[in-house]
């Protein structure tokens, strides 16, 4: 069973319900306090999530989303998720050293560029973390501007929390669960992650 360390509290918005079944039948997914699932769309979820007057509300926004439409260029994330308006909220939803984290998966590189730019002209920082023999990269875009970058120190730094014990030990027990579905082979996700952070680019 997956565990998250008291001190995240998680909101997971899933558009299909099957998967949130097989979450809770195969990987031991169980909601609390801590970690809540919303079944519904994730760019409508936010816009209305902002209309709740929940400006600042989140430390760390992760999208996570495939494109189904092949012909785009851009597999991950969907295109809706990194249109200019919704980078906007998710800008307001986040706190003053909050981050917004996103799978970047497209060999068109016009179009990548274009993501790319367009997250630079709305974050003050933005940090790109290429995953070895992949086409994949994490970007890491943060609302601290640059020159504030010496609070993520500080204990309530979203960040700093991330990288914390509870939540890297969290982490492992995710790694160890899937272990046991696929044989094994995850460890190597986590070799990845760890490789990547010391290929990490700011832009």
């Amino acid at each position: 069973m997956l565990v998250v360390p008291r001190q995240v509290k998680v909101t997971v918005v899933e558009l299909d319900p099957v998967m949130v079944r097989c979450a809770e039948e195969w990987f031991g997914l169980e909601q609390c306090e801590e970690m809540k699932v919303v079944v519904g769309d994730g760019v409508e979820y936010m816009k209305n999530t902002l209309l709740q007057g929940k400006k600042g509300h989140f430390h760390v926004i992760i999208f996570d989303v495939d494109s189904k439409d092949l012909t785009l260029g851009m597999s991950c994330p969907s295109p809706a998720f990194v249109e200019e308006g919704l980078l906007m909220v998710a800008r307001e939803l986040l706190s003053s050293q909050g981050a917004l984290i996103t799978n970047l998966v497209s060999r068109n590189l016009e179009m990548k560029n274009a993501v790319l730019k367009r997250l630079c002209d709305m974050f003050p920082q933005v940090i790109g973390i290429p995953v070895p023999s992949d086409v994949n990269e994490v970007m890491v875009a943060m609302v601290m501007p640059r020159e504030d970058i010496s609070q993520l120190a500080s204990p309530d730094s979203p960040l700093k929390l991330l990288s914390s014990p509870a939540v890297k030990a969290s982490f492992q027990s995710l790694v160890d669960t899937i272990s046991g579905v696929d044989g094994g082979r995850s460890p190597v996700m986590r070799d990845h992650w760890e490789m990547s952070l010391n290929h990490a680019v700011l832009l």
